[in-house]
């Protein structure tokens, strides 16, 4: 899987999580009471995905979003 801006694969978070989980879990729920989201984590790169291989035009690109990791818990 392709990481977003922040450049963290997801498989880095999968084998780090029972090191990580809590304080991510406690930076979260920080940013819940307090009503901050880093703009940083709302950034997004979307890129263009070829549907059909046979026609290249504009019209068979779809586009893909790719969004920080943390950005999707």
């Amino acid at each position: 899987m392709t990481a977003g801006d922040d450049e963290i694969p997801t498989r880095i978070l999968k084998h780090a999580a029972t090191y990580i989980s809590q304080p991510i879990r406690d930076l979260m729920n920080k940013s819940f009471l307090e009503g901050i989201f880093p703009s940083k984590l709302k950034t997004v790169v979307v890129k263009p995905i070829l549907n059909n291989l046979n026609d290249i035009s504009v019209d068979n690109f779809r586009p893909i979003a790719l969004l920080p990791v943390l950005s999707k818990l």
